[in-house]
């Protein structure tokens, strides 16, 4: 059973490898040949990839609190008394922890590649709107 778990967890992240890295092979200026329109959209996809990055940083400070706080509760709280040679709260209290640490690593990979497809949909869209919605569909294939 923890063999499954493990395949069917690799397999998401080696499904979400290969979506982003089929996302960012894109060129960020793909059809693009004005110099100048492609320098402001550089210029515009690096200001949002590092608004969502300091975002991010800013939402996992307050985070950081909220983990250790509510650690410490579930630790010191949930015991079974029919149970005296085990503290189930501390076994909870680290898988909450783990899930926790999972949950920003999800959302740091899905931040990631948001802004790198942001961009590459926009100049998709040059092209046809098939393709920009190819584009944004793998993009978005990361987060689920």
């Amino acid at each position: 059973m923890v063999l499954l778990l493990f395949a069917s967890a690799f397999l998401g992240l080696g499904i979400a490898l290969v979506y982003y890295l089929k996302v960012s092979s894109i060129p960020l200026t793909q059809g693009i040949e004005n110099t100048e329109e492609a320098e402001k959209l550089t210029k515009i996809h690096g200001a949002i990839a590092r608004g969502a990055m300091a975002f991010l940083k800013a939402e996992y400070e307050y985070m950081v609190y909220f983990m250790a706080g509510f650690g410490i509760l579930i630790a010191l709280l949930i015991d079974d008394p029919h149970t005296p040679d085990v503290n189930e709260g501390l076994y909870t209290a680290i898988s909450f922890l783990l899930g926790c640490v999972i949950s920003i690593l999800s959302g740091f990979i899905g931040m990631r590649i948001a802004t790198i497809g942001n961009a590459r949909t926009t100049t998709a869209a040059k092209n046809s709107i098939a393709e920009a919605f190819s584009v944004a569909l793998n993009s978005g294939a990361v987060m689920d």
